[in-house]
């Protein structure tokens, strides 16, 4: 399984191996790292296969929380299977806060 990135592919462990790379420093100063997952979707507003392939292996390798705005994201959201309309940033946005709000108390 891999992941597009424009015209490039990328197989999920290299983004595991970027993602350890680039967070590794911050965990190791004892900082707080929020990692957010959004999934894509397909036609029929599903979570596709891909996407819950690489949630679950940013789960299974990555050791701070992950998290997931897949409960809070609707076929409604998406412009596409993977671009948020104006609907899917107000949501988003809103966990977000939510989280760094959480993340200062």
């Amino acid at each position: 399984m891999s992941i597009t990135g424009g015209s490039i592919v990328y197989p999920p462990y290299n983004l595991l191996y970027y993602l350890n790379v680039l967070l590794t420093p911050w965990w190791t100063k004892n900082k707080k790292v929020l990692l957010f997952y959004s999934p894509s979707i397909n036609q029929d507003g599903k979570i596709n296969s891909e996407s819950k392939y690489i949630y679950d292996e940013l789960k299974n390798k990555i050791n701070e929380n992950i998290i997931s705005l897949s409960n809070i994201l609707s076929k409604e959201m998406f412009v596409d299977s993977v671009h948020y309309n104006k609907l899917g940033h107000e949501e988003v946005s809103k966990k977000i806060s939510i989280e760094l709000n959480n993340l200062f108390k």
